[in-house]
C-alpha cells in the first residue's frame, strides 16, 4: 500500500525497489534499492521515509533526494509496515518458525530492544506506551514500548491480524473467523463476533469497527459491528456481500514452473504441467487466498 507525503506518492514494488512519484504527474523523482521484492507498506515522518523489504533489511530512506540515511538488518524478511512513535521505529518481521517486533532509533537506525515471536509479527500500533502486534502464531501481544517486556499475550485459534486500537479496546480479526475485543490494559476478552469466514485488519471510526470476511474464493462480505461503549456489548452487526458471483474480475496469474498464462485464478492446478498452484514453490507451505501476490510465509513472489 502506498503512503503519501508533501505531494509524493511513496510505494514499493516486487522489481526490489522503493519508488518516489509526483502526485499530479505521476512521474518517478526517484527509485531505491533494496535486496528482494518490498512488500512493506512505508510510513513517512519528517522528511524519512522507513520501508521493510524481503532481504532482510529495514531502511531509512530520504523523501527528497532517495538517499540512504542508514539500514538495519533483522533476521527475517521485513513484511510488516513500520511504525513510528516518539523516535522510536516499530516493525515485525518472520519466518516459519521464528519472528520478532523491533524497535529501532529513528534517528541512527540502532537497535533499541527486540521481543521475539513464534512467527511472523505483523504491522503493529502504538498506544499509551504499549505497543500491540499480532502474529501468525495465533496470539495478540501487548508489549512495553520503552523496554521491550511483554504486558501480556492473548491467544486465538488462528492467525491474528494487524490490530486497532479505540478508547482502550484492542480490535483484532483472526482466522478462526472471529472478530475480538480485548481490554488494552489487561488483555482480557471483552467479546467477539463471528464472521463467515477469515477476518481481516480492523478500521474502528465513530464507535464502528469494519472488517472484512472471507469464507474462501467465492465468498467475502464487509463488516460493520458497533459495540456499546458502556458495556462492550455487540450492537446488531451488520455486512454486506462483496462480489460473490465475480471475486477477482479481470485476474490471471502465471504458472511458477512452466510460466503458462491461467485465466482462472480459481484453478488448483496448472492445466499444462499438472503444477500445484495452491503451494508455493519455495517454501511448500499452503497458499491460503491464491489471488494473493506472494506467499505470507516466506515471500516468495507468486
Amino acid at each position: 500500500s502506498p503512503a503519501v507525503a508533501d505531494g509524493t506518492v511513496f510505494v514499493g514494488s516486487d522489481d526490489n525497489h522503493l519508488y518516489a512519484v509526483d502526485v499530479t504527474t505521476g512521474r518517478e523523482q526517484w527509485r531505491f534499492q533494496t535486496g528482494a521484492p518490498v512488500h512493506s507498506s512505508p510510513t513517512v515522518v519528517d522528511g524519512t521515509v522507513f520501508i521493510g523489504s524481503n532481504d532482510h533489511y529495514l531502511y531509512a530512506v530520504d523523501t527528497t533526494t532517495g538517499t540512504k540515511q542508514w539500514n538495519y538488518q533483522t533476521d527475517k524478511w521485513v513484511c510488516s509496515s513500520p511504525t513510528v512513535v516518539n523516535g522510536t521505529v516499530f516493525v515485525g518481521n518472520g519466518g516459519t518458525h521464528q519472528g520478532h517486533l523491533y524497535a529501532v532509533d529513528a534517528t541512527t537506525g540502532n537497535e533499541q530492544w527486540r521481543f521475539e515471536i513464534g512467527t511472523e509479527a505483523f504491522s503493529p500500533t502504538v498506544m499509551n506506551g504499549i505497543v500491540f502486534v499480532g502474529s501468525e502464531d495465533e496470539s495478540l501481544y501487548a508489549v512495553d514500548a520503552a523496554t521491550g517486556t511483554e504486558q501480556w499475550q492473548f491467544e486465538t485459534d488462528g492467525s491474528v491480524s494487524s490490530p486497532a486500537v479505540a478508547d482502550g479496546t484492542v480490535f483484532i480479526g483472526s482466522d478462526d473467523e472471529n472478530l475480538y475485543a480485548v481490554d488494552a490494559a489487561t488483555g482480557t476478552e471483552q467479546w467477539r463476533f463471528e464472521a463467515d469466514g477469515r477476518v481481516s485488519s480492523p478500521a474502528v471510526v465513530d464507535g464502528t469497527v469494519f472488517v472484512g470476511g472471507s469464507a474462501g474464493i467465492r465468498d467475502g462480505k464487509l463488516y460493520a459491528v458497533t459495540t456499546d461503549a458502556d458495556t462492550g456489548t455487540k450492537e446488531s452487526p451488520t455486512s454486506q456481500d462483496v462480489d460473490s458471483e465475480n471475486p477477482h474480475p479481470g485476474q490471471h496469474r502465471q504458472c511458477p514452473e512452466c510460466s503458462t498464462d491461467i485465466q482462472s485464478v480459481e484453478a488448483k492446478f496448472c492445466p499444462h504441467c499438472g503444477t500445484d498452484l495452491n503451494t508455493c514453490p519455495d517454501c511448500g507451505k499452503e497458499i491460503k487466498d491464491i489471488s494473493a501476490n506472494f506467499c505470507l510465509h516466506c515471500g516468495t513472489s507468486l
